[in-house]
Parts: C-alpha cells; sequence; structure tokens
C-alpha cells in the first residue's frame, strides 16, 4: 500500500527515464537506418504517445489496486480485531477462518484446532443448529439464541447472528456468522424472574393473611352490629337513656363502616388471588337501586346534597351477582357523594340498552385530571395522598366495582373536568348465563 503521490511521482519518472532512452535509441537508428526525417519524427511521436497512455493506464492500475489493498486491510483489521468473535464456514459447514475473539471465547489457543471442524462440534444440539443453517440459507440471515460448547465442553448461552456471504454473482460462498456470550445478560434474567416469583409469593402470602384476618374480624364484628341493632330496637329490655342510645348508635354506625372496610378488603384480596367468582342469578335491580338509596340518603342529607335517582321502569329482572353489582353501586354513589362539596348534587341513572344495562352516577364534585385518570382504577390509590388529606378510605372502591362489573362480562368508565364534576358509568349484559350451583 503507497501514498497517492508517491506513486504519481514514481510513474511519470519512468515515463520521464523511459521517453529519455527512445529518444536515444531512435537517435542511434536514424544515423545507422536510412530513415528520413520525417519517418524519423513520426516514428518517435507515436511511440511516445503510446507510452504516455501506458503510464496513465498503469497509474491508475496501481492506485485502484492500492484502494483495493487498503480495503482489504481495512476489512481483516475489522474483523480480526473485533471485540465480537467471528468465523467463517464453506458450504460443508466447515470453519475456513475465525478471528482471536472467536478462539478466546470457545478456549482455543490457535485457528488451525478451528479450522476444518464442523460448526456441530461448537453447538450443543445438532437438530437446533440443522434447523437454524437451513432458515439461513432459505431466508439469507439469521438472529437469536443458540447453545454453545467450548473447548473443555463448558455450555454458555449465546446470541448469534449470520449471513450468507455472496460472490458478484449473487452465488453462495459461504456463511460468515458473529457471536456475543450471554451468560451473564441469562442470569440477570433469571435473578430477575426469582426475584419476581419472590415478590408474587410474598404477596400472595400477605393477600391471603388478609383475607383471612378479615374473616376473622368480621365474625365478632357481626356480633356487635346485630346486638347494637338489638339496643336500639329496644324489644326485649328496659328503654336506654338518651346518651345510651347516642353511644349504641355511634357503635352501630362505626361498625358498620368497619363492615364495609372489611368487606372491601376481602374483595380486593379475592381480586388478587384471581378468586372473584360471580354467581348469577335472576334479581330485580330496580329493588337493589332503591336500597342504595335508602343506606346514602342519610348521608347525602348530612352533607346537604341533592341525592337523584332516574331510573327506567322497564328494568325489572336481570341475571347478575346480585351482592356485587350492590356493592359496585354502592362503592360509586357514595364515592360520588364524599368528593362531592357541600350544596352539590349526585343522580344516578339507568338505562336499558338492547340487551344492555348502562348506569351513570354523576355529581358535581371535585373532578379528575387527565394525568389522575391513568391510575384512578388502582388499589390503594387515592388520587389526593397526602397526610393531611381531606376525604377517608382505602382507595378500594373503584378497583373493586372494575373487577365486579369486568366479571359481568361488562365495561366502565369515566368522564370528568376539574372542579366541575365527574361521570362514572358502566354497562353489562342483561341475559348472562346463570350460574349452575
Amino acid at each position: 500500500m503507497y501514498n497517492k503521490n508517491i506513486l504519481r511521482s514514481i510513474v511519470f519518472l519512468t515515463y520521464g527515464i523511459f521517453t529519455v532512452l527512445i529518444i536515444i535509441i531512435f537517435s542511434i537508428l536514424y544515423y545507422n537506418v536510412n530513415l528520413s526525417l520525417y519517418e524519423f519524427i513520426a516514428t518517435i511521436t507515436s511511440v511516445l504517445v503510446y507510452l504516455f497512455v501506458f503510464t496513465i493506464l498503469a497509474f491508475k492500475v496501481l492506485i485502484n489496486s492500492s484502494k483495493m489493498e487498503k480495503d482489504i486491510l481495512i476489512k481483516e483489521n475489522a474483523v480480526e480485531k473485533s471485540i465480537n468473535p467471528i468465523g467463517f464456514i464453506d458450504m460443508d459447514y466447515k470453519f475456513i477462518d475465525v478471528n482471536n475473539a472467536f478462539l478466546n471465547l470457545w478456549g482455543y489457543d490457535d485457528k488451525r484446532d478451528v479450522s476444518g471442524r464442523t460448526i456441530f462440534d461448537f453447538f450443543k444440539r445438532e437438530k437446533r443448529t440443522r434447523e437454524i443453517v437451513q432458515t439461513l440459507i432459505s431466508e439469507g440471515r439469521w438472529e437469536g439464541e443458540a447453545k454453545c460448547v467450548k473447548k473443555d465442553g463448558t455450555e454458555f448461552p449465546s446470541l448469534l447472528s449470520a449471513n450468507l456471504v455472496l460472490d458478484k454473482d449473487d452465488k453462495t460462498l459461504g456463511i460468515m456468522g458473529s457471536a456475543m456470550d450471554i451468560t451473564k445478560y441469562k442470569e440477570a434474567e433469571n435473578a430477575i424472574i426469582d426475584g419476581k416469583i419472590a415478590a408474587e409469593n410474598a404477596n400472595k402470602a400477605k393477600t391471603e393473611f388478609l383475607r383471612n384476618a378479615s374473616h376473622e374480624l368480621r365474625t365478632p364484628l357481626n356480633s356487635i352490629i346485630g346486638f347494637s341493632s338489638i339496643l336500639i330496637d329496644n324489644r326485649d329490655s328496659e328503654p336506654l337513656t338518651e346518651n345510651q342510645l347516642k353511644y349504641i348508635k355511634i357503635v352501630l354506625k362505626n361498625g358498620d363502616h368497619l363492615l364495609k372496610v372489611f368487606n372491601d378488603i376481602l374483595s380486593i384480596a379475592d381480586i388478587d388471588l384471581r378468586k372473584t367468582e360471580i354467581h348469577t342469578r335472576p334479581f330485580n335491580i330496580l329493588e337493589a337501586i332503591k336500597d342504595i338509596e335508602e343506606a346514602l340518603r342519610p348521608f347525602a342529607d348530612s352533607k346537604k346534597i341533592k341525592l337523584a335517582f332516574d331510573v327506567d321502569p322497564d328494568l325489572e329482572i336481570i341475571n347478575g351477582d346480585r351482592e356485587k353489582l350492590k356493592q359496585t353501586l354502592y362503592n360509586l354513589t357514595e364515592n360520588a357523594i364524599t368528593f362531592t362539596p357541600q350544596n352539590g348534587s349526585v343522580s344516578l341513572t339507568a338505562r336499558k340498552i338492547k340487551d344492555y344495562i348502562e348506569i351513570s352516577i354523576k355529581d358535581t364534585g371535585i373532578g379528575i385530571s387527565q394525568e389522575d385518570k391513568s391510575r384512578l382504577f388502582l388499589p390503594f390509590v387515592q388520587l389526593d395522598g397526602s397526610t393531611t388529606r381531606k376525604y377517608d378510605g382505602l382507595g378500594l372502591g373503584l378497583t373493586i366495582a372494575q373487577n365486579f362489573i369486568e366479571a359481568h362480562n361488562g365495561d366502565i368508565w369515566v368522564e370528568s373536568e376539574i372542579n366541575k364534576g365527574s361521570t362514572f358509568t358502566f354497562k353489562i349484559p342483561t341475559n348472562l348465563q346463570l350460574s349452575e350451583n
């Protein structure tokens, strides 16, 4: 490989030397051979022209040859000094050449130890290797993972990339492939998987504990609520004093609240454990909505919120899980009242649309930002997560509602605007298949 300026100097110096020699030779011939002056000038001019053309062509050939030599050298260095193992294989699947990185990865000392050996000596599964080669031949290239075997028998995972080497007529000359040891990546991947499994098991154990604890706590709580109700009814005991009645009502109110919390925890635990089941039975949806109205009317009145119900009279019997749909309606309506300031309004609208029932709960509350909508149905999320938040709750109601609606093959969505209010709407089929039990 030579510098272009040096080549030009050498070529034209040679041209000058040959020119001088030709003039000298023809001068001698002129004096010794019977040539006219015209013949002498014509002959020497022709020779010099041909010599000049030949010199130019020779210069171009040398330049191209030098460029080709440089390109080949660059490519050879690029392959040889690459940190990735690279190998060349003929169509008999035998190695022609490999670089030093290949030798280092597979544990060989000399290229002669690899040259002439088939690729099946370097990969774990021959059948899999043949499938890779067939795909490579048919498609022209292949990329993927493969199990490799070092000289000492050690196996390691690798990421392979191979393509066919073609001549200018698109005739296949062989295969060029490169590899990368991905042992560390696989170890990290396995560690992540193991960690994920451990986390899932720990979360499952936690959820099981919450579920069992809620069951255990709900039993005595039901007794407290039941006996409190008996005392308030005052049927089989002496009349209570005004203070006693006040305290019993506080116990009953907080007992009902605590029972709802336990029910929500049980529901979310069932969701986490994939144990949510619906028991589809015919029931009167009008009566269920009436129960919700009666249960939440005191709460709405305490905040001076106008609570309205607009229900299609044609809605009567539908197929569904009565308790889960009542819990959904309760959660959505209670949320609407909770997040609506005093003197606001909350309305529930129910309509039958073909084979579906569509229920909307609309409020004039604080509204939800577009950014917060993405977190709305996540469990244990309160959009006001500060330590001084104004609203109580565990942040489970919407998650439970979404799960119950989807279990009924339905959809739930929200439309909202900050400081103007929100509308939660869900739609479920009215003719779900009845449960067998």
